[in-house]
């Protein structure tokens, strides 16, 4: 139970903080919605979407490189260094690119202002710096600071959003993208700081570089298409429509983004777990088998209550934002969508503990080029519009999610029935909460913000009651949820890796 217990906490300490972050990121959105529209919001999002299509440029598998190095015990102040001294050109390439592409005939237009373009280009900039030094972070393991130097964004952004919403009047975005700017250079602030005492050796170490580019060079086209896929969803929605759609589309993204980063904090976690019992040989087969179903089980089990509540609750919680009603069935999708994705990360990350990184990048590589050339044809469609983004994303894991449990089960004898029959019962007992709760939701008007918490305490205590009945919710999951969540020893481990305590 310690293990589990320790993993547990790591675990809470991510979503805890990605949790404060959605809400603090939603509570900036209902204050631009409601001050300069749904269109102006659309705009910035567009705006860093479009610089967002570059962001491969500094990174190229750089950062999976580091976190390699670093893990494996290599001298930090050398991998500090060749990180550096390799990325540092490579951001000032990003700029002149996106500067070059800007400029050039037939780049992007309107509604998305030169003069919010500058401001995302920097805001990319900076952001680009901040996943360098998190890298750093994540191979030391050092949860605690990345989630705090996350947080520090959402703050400085609703803060000033607050402050700025007397005087953004007539969708005045090139204000509001420079909140965006100030809050991620507070975030770049303190990761900076949080390195204090890590030495940084500036020198051009050959063997050091082709090290790390020999590692990299494998990751660079997965790297690239992954990005794509990712933020062209919205350039497609802002050509094709408009920033409004684009607006209505990033608020359903916005509020689901926090069951995404449930699974991607369990797979920081699985990744060198796995590897580990992997390096047993035969004997740590079983404990692969054990560790994987482990975090299947409990990412199905969280995960589900919460796509059943944005599922019946959904409209009623969009309703908050101003002019975001229309993306209801866009949220529809993209729960079900991370409903997929947190099914397919353990077997994902298990690809990599194993050491087959390579069968991993190949599986999403054809996800990622699925995305994209669905997303191409989708969105135009008049009848579909902004949810072919979505639906582009579902069926594109759905055969990710297909094509990695075939990979594992040939593998190592890891299928999808290993969580399959624990998910079935979390799909049969959200059923069960969503045919209760769905006649409530269209009978009574739910459309106030203590309504939407009260409706999601509901979902719970529901959800968690028919797995109870069905067996599936027992005395030692209730134990592992209170150790992982207890107050005193989740503030414990992270003022102690704050403060350098912790081993």
């Amino acid at each position: 139970m310690s293990q589990n217990a320790e993993i547990g906490r790591r675990v809470t300490t991510i979503i805890f903080a990605q949790g404060i972050g959605a809400v603090l990121s939603a509570l900036a959105v209902l204050i631009i919605t409601r001050s300069i529209g749904m269109e102006g919001y659309g705009t910035v999002k567009l705006a860093i979407s479009f610089v967002a299509l570059f962001s491969f440029i500094p990174n190229l598998g750089l950062h999976s490189a580091h976190i390699k190095r670093v893990s494996e015990g290599k001298d930090l102040g050398d991998c500090m260094g060749t990180l550096a001294v390799m990325e540092i050109p490579m951001i000032i390439l990003l700029v002149a690119v996106l500067l070059f592409v800007i400029h050039a005939p037939g780049g992007m237009d309107a509604p998305v202002t030169k003069s919010v373009l500058y401001i995302a280009v920097v805001y990319q900039a900076i952001l680009s710096i901040r996943a360098a030094v998190w890298a750093t972070f994540k191979a030391r393991r050092e949860n605690a600071k990345e989630q705090l130097s996350f947080l520090i964004d959402p703050v400085v952004r609703i803060s000033l959003v607050a402050l700025l919403a007397f005087f953004l009047i007539g969708g005045n975005g090139e204000k509001l993208m420079i909140a965006y700017l100030l809050g991620i250079l507070g975030s770049l602030m303190f990761a900076l700081y949080s390195l204090r005492g890590i030495p940084i050796h500036f020198r051009i170490n050959r063997d050091s570089i082709r090290s790390y580019w020999n590692f990299a060079k494998h990751l660079i086209p997965l790297t690239i298409i992954a990005v794509i896929a990712i933020n062209l969803d919205k350039v497609l929605i802002g050509v094709y429509w408009s920033e409004l759609e684009v607006g209505q589309y990033s608020t359903a993204q916005m509020v689901t983004a926090l069951i995404n980063q449930i699974p991607l904090a369990f797979g920081v976690l699985l990744f060198p777990t796995i590897s580990s019992s992997f390096s047993l040989g035969q004997g740590g087969k079983e404990e692969i088998r054990s560790i994987t179903r482990f975090m299947g089980r409990y990412l199905s089990m969280i995960i589900l209550p919460v796509v059943v509540y944005l599922i019946v609750f959904g409209k009623s919680l969009l309703g908050l934002f101003p002019g975001a009603e229309d993306a209801y069935l866009v949220l529809i999708t993209l729960a079900l969508y991370a409903f997929v994705f947190s099914l397919g990360t353990p077997y994902l990350n298990l690809l990599l503990g194993i050491d087959r990184p390579d069968i991993n990048s190949r599986i999403l590589i054809v996800g990622h080029i699925i995305t994209i050339s669905l997303g191409v044809v989708l969105i135009p469609i008049p009848a579909i519009g902004m949810v072919g983004g979505a639906l582009a994303l579902l069926i594109a894991y759905l055969i990710v999610f297909l094509l990695a449990t075939f990979a594992t089960k040939k593998l190592v004898g890891v299928g999808i029935g290993l969580i399959g029959k624990n998910a079935l019962y979390h799909l049969l007992a959200g059923c069960m909460t969503a045919l209760i709760l769905l006649p409530i939701s269209l009978t009574f008007a739910t459309n106030r913000w203590f309504h939407v918490i009260g409706f999601a305490f509901l979902t719970l205590g529901m959800y968690l009651g028919f797995l109870f009945l069905l067996g599936e919710f027992k005395k030692e999951d209730f134990n592992f949820f209170k150790e992982s969540l207890h107050p005193a020893r989740l503030m414990g481990y992270v003022s102690g890796e704050v403060l350098g305590k912790n081993k």
